[in-house]
């Protein structure tokens, strides 16, 4: 995961980040990238799933070569996450 923060992690501002769309689930990225954020571990956070169904948003974005992008509230945190492969975090 390539890291285009502009505020440094743990900063409620904005943080920006890539991830390889054929190597990981974006459900996985979110949660590595929320968790990068805020400076904790995965497993320390709320699931995903009470703000948004992953597995829903791991096929859409896998059964589609139409550039798409999905925007949700999760732990917090505004979340939009694009089909090439970014994440932007507010």
């Amino acid at each position: 995961m390539a890291n285009r923060s502009a505020s440094p992690p743990g900063d409620a501002a904005e943080f920006e980040t890539e991830f390889d769309v054929d190597e990981d689930p974006p459900s996985l990225a979110i949660m590595r990238t929320i968790a990068a954020v805020k400076d904790i571990e995965p497993d320390e956070m709320d699931p995903l799933y009470g703000s948004i169904d992953p597995d829903a948003l791991d096929t859409l974005f896998r059964s589609t070569d139409t550039e798409i992008g999905v925007r949700f509230r999760f732990d917090g945190h505004e979340v939009m996450i694009e089909s090439e492969g970014r994440i932007r975090i507010i």
